[in-house]
């Protein structure tokens, strides 16, 4: 097992052990572990949440209250996303299954098998048609959406694969691995078109712009890199976090770049000049997740210390607390 596996692990057992802690009184809503993962719903009308507790939430984005909890997996939801439809999710976890759930009543619909690593990333097509996930058995696999049968399984890299992530016309998928390689594929053969190079640490985390012209890569190091996708050229490094980066999220506009990091700050970043613009701070562990609001107006940070927080966009102010 590599540094980086062992580190892992052990941050794990830690945010498990405040299980039982919190003093709050939404107690019964609120996640009882670390949170691994934040998604709007494409209406940014709910807000999904993954945990170390082995469940996901589903709640009211405006009014922060809980919908549903889903129970069902058997060890951490590292990962979850919403059908671009916004009536099914995906969650992917340390049990090696994805699980789909219905959003309107929370229940489970298929379990999906066939890795045998857990699942750190799931994405889906923009037509909805195909999953991806990536795992710690080092592989990519793809997914028929409609019937859960494997399409296609991806190998190449040499570590567990942290990311994926599609391209915005469904083309092409995007991912990324602790081996510090990004790796851009055609998703419909499953051939490897392209290998970007260049991080010297593993990668931890990606996300495209919305006009899917521009590569976020956080690192291992405490960097992200900012790629052009198209001509598979390295655009600029940001610095200024002094932990391991691992989350990034475009805003809706694309003109900023936020990130989240193991040193408990958020930055958000001016993606044309490379600039931090403003370093918030608030959460008391790694901030593992960060999902901007459809609106642009606002966004929510997901972190080790049991919390989703929001924040205003545009003034970096911290807005009505959320579970």
């Amino acid at each position: 097992m590599n540094f980086h596996r062992t580190l892992c692990a052990g941050l794990a057992v830690l945010c498990l052990s405040d299980i039982g802690t919190a003093s709050h009184a939404a107690d019964n809503d609120r996640h009882l572990a670390g949170i691994t993962s934040v998604r709007f719903s494409p209406d940014g009308h709910t807000l999904l949440s993954a945990s170390f507790d082995h469940t996901l939430k589903l709640w009211d984005s405006t009014s922060g209250k809980l919908l549903h909890t889903l129970s069902g997996h058997g060890n951490f939801v590292n990962t979850a996303a919403f059908f671009p439809d916004g009536r099914t999710l995906v969650s992917g976890s340390f049990d090696d299954t994805l699980k789909l759930w219905n959003v309107a009543n929370g229940r489970e619909l298929q379990t999906l098998r066939g890795h045998s690593g857990a699942i750190n990333s799931v994405a889906f097509s923009a037509d909805g048609r195909s999953i991806a996930s990536g795992s710690w058995d080092n592989t990519i696999k793809l997914w028929d959406a409609t019937c859960g049968r494997v399409l296609h399984t991806l190998r190449g890299h040499g570590d567990v694969v942290k990311a994926v992530i599609f391209s915005t016309d469904g083309s092409r998928l995007i991912s990324g691995s602790w081996d510090g390689n990004i790796k851009i594929w055609d998703a419909h053969s499953g051939l490897l078109l392209h290998t970007l190079q260049g991080h010297a640490a593993g990668i931890t985390a990606i996300a495209l712009s919305p006009d899917g012209k521009t590569l976020a890569a956080a690192n291992w190091d405490y960097s992200i890199k900012l790629w052009d996708v198209a001509e598979y050229r390295e655009l600029r490094t940001l610095l200024g976090h002094t932990k391991e980066v691992m989350a990034v999220a475009f805003s809706p506009d694309g003109h900023r770049l936020t990130s989240g990091a193991g040193d408990q700050i958020i930055k958000v970043w001016d993606v044309a000049t490379g600039q931090a613009q403003q370093t918030l701070h608030g959460h008391d562990s790694s901030v593992s997740s960060i999902a901007f609001a459809p609106d642009g107006l606002s966004f929510v940070s997901a972190s080790w210390d049991n919390t989703l927080k929001r924040w205003d966009s545009a003034s970096g102010k911290e807005l009505s607390p959320l579970p």
